[in-house]
């Protein structure tokens, strides 16, 4: 149970870095996706929520800086956890417990990335 735990980890968070990693090297190529997720511009015509578009470069590149940020910190929350719970396999299930910190932190980040 423990090696899967650990496993699952790793492969979180190698995809978040390969996530990540991609965003940075490609840059313009995401920017254009969150550019139009801002500016809300594919939703209903008469619908009632165009107030909460964002048209402005300025923040929609801050945005998208901050989403790559997060994917980079989540990343590293769960890559550092993976290794901690990897040190610890043998360990009591209390020094276990204790290791799986920081992949909660980094699940947990990534989880209000993707879904707030």
């Amino acid at each position: 149970m423990r090696l899967s735990k650990i496993l699952l980890m790793a492969a979180i968070a190698l995809w978040l870095a390969l996530v990540a990693f991609g965003n940075i090297t490609d840059y313009g190529s995401n920017l254009v996706f969150v550019q139009h997720v801002l500016a809300m511009d594919s939703i209903f015509p008469d619908a009632s929520i165009h107030y909460r578009a964002i048209h402005s470069p300025l923040l929609q590149h801050a945005a998208y800086v901050l989403i790559i940020a997060t994917e980079t910190l989540a990343a590293l929350l769960c890559g550092t956890g993976a290794w901690r719970m990897w040190s610890a396999r043998c360990s009591p299930a209390a020094t276990f417990h204790r290791a799986k910190r920081l992949v909660i932190a980094g699940l947990t980040l990534g989880l209000l990335l993707w879904l707030g």
